[in-house]
């Protein structure tokens, strides 16, 4: 109960000074919740194509745990070091357990949270899980919950909307497949036979704290916050954790190791032969203060060019450490923060094949 209160107490301070919390700073205990995916999971799932029955998956928004259920999934083992993700995840998953699809979408995205329909179905939660979400309402006015407890909710792309839609709606929409009404109904079928389990974990620890085997295991784009533009140790660090979460896959199980946005194969072509010196001096530049890159270019549209060079390289060098496991490279279109602008999304998948004759790089 002790540790109810903090989960709540910080939940609360977070709704009441946004501020104090930055949006981009996802390695805390205490974090903004994401409301949905930014990846495109419906895209690259086949990519992850196999007989599997057990997975490791970011708790995050709940939508990596839906779409797997999906495919048949129903053992899923949930991580994220963020102690507030597993209350909204709960509450999404019993929303849709007991509401129509209609009355889903209402509750998600149009008058989200909204007390009456919550108050409807809350006795089905776990008693922590209940507490949580009534104590936010009571303490909390609902403006305030739905705009600074969630990450990206009410974001702008472009000028306010995307093609008119707001922002967590075009992501369900079409990055994932659950809100089409037939796979809406086998979600719910699906949910109430699923074994749901949850680690407090970030991705470094995954490692130490692990006692069973997986036949996926996805890492979603936790890359991006470990060597977040910062040529330290990150992108070894992370290539270290791959390796040695090899040790929890099953044979022909798969690893998405990154989903890499707006990158595409001819920009890992492009910077591949740059030496990774390079790419940290860019790297260093870019991230001393944009007016520096904004002297340096003065073109605005040269400074945002610049900068995606600088993630490039980033990535490149991420694939360099890893080339030694043999690792599968998939592009993939219309995708992610991209929006519909066109850019292009990358994930890495590795695939632990016996004899370890997995060496393709495509």
């Amino acid at each position: 109960m002790q540790r109810l209160e903090k989960d709540i107490s910080k939940a609360i301070e977070i709704t009441r000074y946004p501020n104090t919390y930055n949006i981009y700073d996802e390695m805390n205990e205490y974090s903004r919740i994401y409301q949905n995916t930014t990846e495109n999971i419906k895209i690259y799932m086949p990519f992850l194509d196999g007989d599997y029955k057990k997975a490791l998956l970011p708790t995050s928004s709940g939508d990596h745990q839906i779409e797997a259920i999906l495919d048949g999934i129903n053992e899923i083992t949930c991580y994220d070091l963020n102690r507030l993700s597993r209350y909204f995840t709960e509450l999404k998953f019993a929303a849709i357990k007991n509401l129509t699809i209609e009355e889903f979408i209402y509750f998600m995205y149009e008058d989200m949270l909204n007390k009456n329909i919550f108050d409807f179905f809350k006795t089905s939660l776990n008693e922590d899980i209940k507490i949580f979400w009534e104590e936010l309402y009571r303490n909390c006015d609902i403006e305030n919950i739905q705009n600074c407890l969630f990450r990206y909710l009410g974001m702008n792309i472009g000028n306010s909307t995307i093609k008119g839609v707001n922002f967590s709606k075009y992501c369900v929409n079409n990055f994932t497949r659950y809100l089409k009404k037939s796979n809406y109904q086998l979600i719910q079928e699906g949910l109430e036979k699923a074994n749901i389990q949850y680690i407090e974990s970030n991705v470094l620890d995954l490692p130490k704290i692990l006692k069973e085997k997986y036949d996926l295991i996805n890492l979603s784009n936790i890359y991006e916050f470990i060597n977040n533009g910062i040529f330290g140790n990150g992108a070894s660090d992370f290539t270290n954790v791959v390796k040695h979460l090899d040790s929890y896959l099953n044979d022909n199980g798969k690893i998405l190791i990154t989903y890499l946005y707006k990158c595409c194969l001819s920009d890992i072509k492009t910077y591949s032969n740059k030496p990774i010196s390079y790419a940290k001096l860019l790297c260093m530049v870019g991230n001393t203060d944009l007016g520096i890159i904004h002297d340096m270019y003065a073109d605005k549209n040269n400074k945002r060019t610049i900068i995606d060079k600088l993630y490039a390289f980033r990535n490149v060098q991420l694939i360099r450490y890893l080339k030694d496991l043999g690792i599968n490279v998939h592009e993939i279109s219309e995708t992610g923060m991209g929006c519909g602008m066109g850019n292009k999304d990358i994930v890495l998948i590795y695939k632990k094949v016996v004899n370890n004759l997995n060496k393709t790089l495509e």
